[in-house]
C-alpha cells in the first residue's frame, strides 16, 4: 500500500492528486481496499479519459468537500506547479483532521538537467524548503527523508560530464534499475537518507 495510508474505518476517502496514467491509482481496485472510496484527480483531458477507460473514478480538486479526505497522495506532481504553496493550502483544506498527505518529489537543484526542462519541472526541492512550505500550509510533518542516494551521485556525475544535457533513454533506465537503484536502497537504509538523495518523500498530517 502507498506509504501513509491507513484505512481503519468502514469508509476511507483517498485521492491520487495528479494521477497521470494511473499507475498509482490502479492498486485501489484490489479486494483488500474494498472499504476505500477512491478517486483520481487529473487535469489533462487525455489522461482523464485514459483513467476512465481503466475504470478509475476521476474527480476535480474543487469538487472535493472540505475536511472530507482521509488520505491524499501526490507522486512527482508538485514540482510541476508554479504556485505549490497555494496548492498545499488547498490540499490541507480538503483533509479531515488527522488526515494525511504523502508527497514524493525530485530533490536538489544541482541535479537539474535537460530532462527536467523537457518534462516541465518548475523546481527540484530540498528538505528544508519543502518542510517550510508544508508548515506554512498548516501541516504537521510526520516524516521527511531523501531517497536514492546512489541515484543522486550518479546523476550528479552525469550532469557535470554532459553539462546538464542528460537525455532519458531506455538503456539508461535499464542500467539505473538493475545496478544503481538497488545500491541506493541499501545505502538509504543506513544513514544517507537524512542527508541527500535524488528524491524526497514526506508524510504530513492535518492537525
Amino acid at each position: 500500500m502507498i506509504v501513509g495510508a491507513a484505512p481503519l474505518k468502514s469508509s476511507f476517502n483517498a485521492f491520487d492528486f495528479g494521477a497521470g496514467v494511473g499507475q498509482f491509482s490502479e492498486i485501489w481496485s484490489e479486494p483488500k481496499y474494498a472499504n476505500v472510496n477512491f478517486s483520481a484527480i487529473e487535469l489533462d483531458q487525455k489522461l482523464k479519459r485514459l483513467l476512465q477507460q481503466k475504470n478509475i473514478r476521476v474527480t476535480e480538486l474543487d469538487k472535493i468537500d472540505k475536511s472530507s479526505a482521509d488520505f491524499i497522495y501526490s507522486i512527482n506532481v508538485l514540482e510541476h506547479i508554479e504556485g505549490d504553496l497555494d496548492c498545499l493550502k488547498v490540499l490541507h483544506s480538503k483533509l479531515t483532521f488527522g488526515g494525511k498527505l504523502f508527497i514524493y518529489v525530485p530533490a536538489f537543484r544541482c541535479l537539474w538537467t535537460e530532462m527536467d526542462d523537457s518534462v516541465g519541472h518548475v523546481r527540484r526541492y530540498q528538505k528544508n524548503e519543502l518542510r517550510k512550505k508544508l508548515e506554512l500550509a498548516q501541516f504537521h510533518i510526520e516524516s521527511i527523508q531523501y531517497h536514492d542516494c546512489a541515484g543522486f551521485l550518479a546523476t550528479l556525475v552525469l550532469r557535470y560530464l554532459t553539462s546538464g544535457k542528460v537525455q532519458l533513454s531506455r538503456n539508461k533506465i535499464k542500467v539505473f534499475d538493475r545496478m544503481i537503484f538497488p545500491v541506493g536502497r541499501f545505502f538509504d537504509a543506513l544513514i544517507f537518507k537524512y542527508f541527500f538523495g535524488k528524491n524526497i518523500s514526506v508524510i504530513a498530517v492535518k492537525r
